[in-house]
């Protein structure tokens, strides 16, 4: 008998179907096999179709970027389909997002505001279109992560961006685009990352430059029909002029929105007034104005109508506006040696708008020791007069640490809001918050931080309970060495 090979070549394809039936007997026994659902299939492409659309048909007056904007994104995110002026990668493109959103949440807050897209996309599209832009932004990013993770030193990229920003920025200024709304831009951001960088000198000569360029142009009277770049320009003056004790060089009737009643435009629900403190109702009439626009601000933000949020434009006036008027009125109050109340009051309500126009654990005001100094001067000087029975003295300095004071002055501050709780009586943290409620305050912003004053007090009476049963104002200031502090 011949030995031979199995010959597959005479099987056709129903021999072939009927072995492979017969192997697979029994082994999907019991078993269902799940089938998709047509109906699931077809919502699922619908659904498809839908996150794709384009909102072309109601955004007809919109420009082409904000139209790609609006795309849903499968990949990436909503800046992925812009073109950069210049090659990146993923990584940059990526920070480059994160950058834009950080910055834009430090300014318009979501807890109080709308989201501000289109005004996002504007800025995004000048990387796009403008290359000194691109350069001046990507110093920015670098110093923005330089000032969060307190390095001091700058990066090798970073320099040569800033290198190509101010070539460009020198042969703008020496061509056509001198006084172009771009050039004012740029400078802007010069300003900001100056600031950042904690060079005072270069700060100064940047905002300098600046004024000069808004004066070339005919004032801020000329930008009412750009506010985004207004505020941009006047959020840069509020920093420099409360970072170094000085006044703003515009003044607040220089400005095309601080006329405008903003607090009937925030909420119409919103046009009774809240009742003053009895110590508010003493002020300077400048003064209490003031500290009734910051007490109906204040409200509108702690207490909106569910649901509703301030525009983001509208919220900026409003800082801009009462953040000039302080800053204005400081400078009358200082050269006619006004009252100490009036004093201490406008440095408390300054402390409160800082909170709101630097964002804590957003944006923080970055050169707090003039404002700190004032503060240290202040209770040294008027400690004594500011002892009424509203807490106006408690508001002060808890606001003074939250907003101008680190860990380093609670040598000083600690001891006198020790004092003060105990001469108010209070002795739990609800009755602190319903003493600091009389003013302008906001819990959801200033209470954590004031939570964690309340522990360190309550830790010192544990640790010192016969000192602070019969301490006073002024040997808690002399005791921590403040009583030369001032010299008349």
């Amino acid at each position: 008998m011949s030995f031979q090979f199995v010959d597959n070549s005479t099987i056709d394809r129903r021999v072939r179907k009927v072995i492979r039936s017969h192997v697979m007997k029994g082994r999907n026994a019991g078993k269902t096999v799940p089938r998709a659902s047509k109906v699931a299939h077809l919502s699922s492409q619908l659904r498809e179709k839908q996150w794709l659309q384009v909102r072309f048909e109601k955004e007809d007056d919109t420009d082409e970027d904000e139209k790609i904007l609006s795309i849903y994104n499968r990949v990436g995110h909503e800046y992925s389909a812009i073109a950069i002026a210049s090659k990146l990668s993923r990584d940059t493109r990526k920070t480059i997002h994160q950058f834009f959103s950080v910055v834009g949440e430090a300014i318009y807050p979501h807890e109080y505001c709308n989201p501000f897209d289109r005004d996002k996309s504007r800025w995004l599209r000048y990387m796009s279109t403008d290359t000194a832009y691109f350069h001046v932004t990507l110093c920015l990013m670098s110093a923005t992560s330089d000032f969060y993770l307190e390095q001091s030193s700058r990066s090798a990229s970073a320099l040569v961006h800033l290198s190509h920003t101010l070539r460009l920025i020198n042969e703008r200024l020496s061509g056509e685009g001198a006084l172009s709304d771009m050039t004012l831009v740029l400078v802007t951001g010069l300003v900001v990352y100056s600031q950042l960088r904690g060079d005072t000198q270069t700060w100064r000569t940047h905002m300098q430059g600046l004024h000069d360029l808004i004066r070339l142009r005919g004032g801020l009277g000329n930008f009412s029909s750009d506010s985004a770049l207004l505020q941009k320009i006047c959020r840069a003056e509020i920093d420099f002029a409360l970072s170094e004790g000085c006044s703003t060089q515009f003044k607040l009737h220089e400005i095309p929105f601080s006329h405008q009643s903003w607090k009937l435009i925030c909420y119409p629900s919103h046009t009774s007034l809240s009742p003053l403190p009895s110590a508010f109702l003493e002020l300077h009439p400048s003064l209490r104005e003031i500290a009734t626009d910051t007490m109906v601000l204040a409200n509108v933000l702690r207490t909106p109508p569910k649901g509703q949020k301030i525009d983001p434009s509208i919220f900026q006036q409003a800082l801009i506006t009462i953040c000039y008027h302080l800053i204005q009125l400081g400078e009358a109050i200082g050269s006619a040696n006004e009252s100490s109340l009036d004093s201490c009051c406008h440095l408390g309500l300054t402390a409160f708008m800082t909170t709101l126009t630097f964002q804590m654990g957003r944006r923080r005001l970055l050169r707090r020791e003039f404002l700190a100094e004032r503060l240290r001067i202040l209770m040294q000087r008027s400690v004594q007069h500011l002892q009424t029975s509203d807490g106006l003295l408690l508001w002060i300095l808890c606001l003074g640490r939250i907003a101008l004071c680190g860990n380093a002055d609670d040598s000083w501050l600690l001891p006198l809001i020790e004092v003060e709780v105990r001469r108010l009586g209070i002795t739990d943290w609800e009755s602190l918050l319903e003493s600091l409620n009389q003013f302008p305050w906001i819990n959801g912003l200033h209470g954590p931080t004031a939570k964690i004053v309340w522990d360190s007090v309550l830790e010192r009476k544990t640790e010192n309970p016969n000192v602070i049963g019969t301490s006073t104002h002024q040997q808690s200031l002399d005791g921590m060495g403040y009583s030369g502090l001032v010299s008349y």
